[in-house]
């Protein structure tokens, strides 16, 4: 029985941990919120991966319904009561009895223990314009974040009360949790800023970890299907290699411009960008990176549709008035100093919302060719994990010996 465990960390070269703060532009300590967001979220990808159900906390519909009068559960699909008879529903789903939920405490504490003084202040360092519009200014946000070595340590604090393959009030840290935390290290990143650098960090316990994650062992098969637009890690898709700066560069050329005023706030502020300041080479791959990714969209039909896909890997900031509602990337990217390149993204194969269901898969399918030439075309012997898919031949087909493989093959090279 896993009690406690902890995973040993170190930020890799070039990349930092970024949890933000009150002022969006500083960061005094390391935020376990930002931290249990990423974790809940794999963890929901992992379930559901395994045909668990599981719900998802900012679905519109469920906002129309916790918005009725009625006691609804803020995490799960589930009434409080049943029609009227004030008899308590206790069938939340697997990752709110992880992670919390109304009327139900985390089954977890976690501690974060950095090696050196976090206080001090990380700042946003370096803002380089997108585009001016409605009076504000949008930029890229960088920063290289705290760096050093920290370990998380997970310790059970209740008897779980709804584990999906142990024993019902047996003391020990969830067994569904554990391998998703470790992809999400191995595989993922980190805090947030993750589309802009941030995140990557290396397991310095690897070995003595991949013991407790088999006790833990893959969950049970369950009978759910994901719905549209719902993270799944089948639709997980993976990627490293070698940065070749260069071809980046004549890929996407012209001087990147970095905001003048660095102690400015990041958006609605007037200041002039000083045109062609020099900025710090991994900052530059991945701004380049994000423009490299954008324009491998666009050959793709330029129609609504083709539109809303772009925007959904890419992001968006709406322009002007009417210009819509901002979307974050679905892309997250990340070079070292020694230039490796490390990225992962999310593409779900059920759907995402204003796409036909009937267009969608050859969509897909084109934009994740796009993908893939446009980033072996700035890195050589790139390398692409994704499951069942002709772009990665050689992954196993069966998605338990995919993810053992995962889970025990290494993929930080750093």
């Amino acid at each position: 029985m896993t009690k406690t465990v902890r995973f040993e960390l170190k930020t890799l070269p070039g990349s930092g941990i970024w949890t933000g703060g009150s002022d969006h532009t500083t960061m005094t300590s390391i935020k376990g919120s930002s931290l249990l967001g990423g974790m809940r979220f794999w963890t929901e990808a992992f379930l559901r991966s395994f045909g668990h159900e599981v719900c998802d906390c900012t679905h519109e519909k469920k906002k129309e319904v916790y918005g009725q009068n009625k006691d609804v559960c803020a995490a799960c699909h589930v009434e409080a009561e049943h029609a009227g008879q004030g008899k308590q529903n206790k069938d939340v789903c697997a990752a709110c009895h992880v992670f919390g939920c109304t009327g139900l405490a985390r089954a977890f504490t976690l501690r974060i223990e950095p090696e050196g003084n976090v206080q001090g202040g990380q700042k946003i360092e370096k803002c380089v314009p997108i585009f001016e519009a409605g009076g504000k200014r949008y930029y890229y946000s960088l920063s290289q974040g705290w760096r050093g070595s920290l370990a998380l340590a997970l310790s059970c604090r209740r008897p779980l009360s709804w584990p999906l393959s142990r024993e019902k009030g047996e003391v020990c840290l969830p067994p569904e949790m554990l391998p998703a935390v470790f992809l999400m290290l191995e595989y993922g990143t980190l805090g947030a800023l993750d589309q802009y650098g941030c995140g990557l960090v290396g397991m310095t316990n690897r070995e003595a970890l991949s013991a407790a994650v088999k006790e833990a062992a893959l969950p049970v098969d369950g009978q759910a299907k994901p719905g549209a637009g719902f993270a799944d890690l089948k639709d997980f898709y993976f990627f490293k290699g070698k940065l070749d700066g260069a071809a980046l560069q004549k890929k996407v050329p012209g001087a990147i411009s970095m905001k003048k005023d660095e102690n400015q706030r990041v958006q609605g502020q007037a200041g002039n960008a000083s045109r062609g300041e020099a900025l710090p080479g991994n900052f530059a791959h991945i701004v380049r990176l994000r423009r490299l990714l954008r324009e491998a969209m666009r050959p793709l039909r330029d129609d609504a549709a083709h539109k809303e896909l772009r925007h959904w890997v890419c992001g968006y900031m709406p322009q002007g008035k009417g210009g819509g509602v901002a979307v974050g990337s679905h892309v997250s990217l990340g070079v070292t100093e020694g230039g490796q390149l490390y990225g992962w993204g999310w593409m779900p194969e059920k759907g995402i919302e204003g796409i036909s269901a009937s267009v969608w898969p050859g969509m897909r399918q084109q934009a994740l060719d796009n993908l893939k030439k446009a980033l072996g075309s700035i890195c050589p012997n790139l390398t692409w994990k994704e499951f069942q898919s002709a772009r990665d031949a050689s992954s196993p087909k069966e998605w338990r010996a995919y993810v053992e493989a995962m889970l025990e093959t290494p993929w930080r090279e750093e």
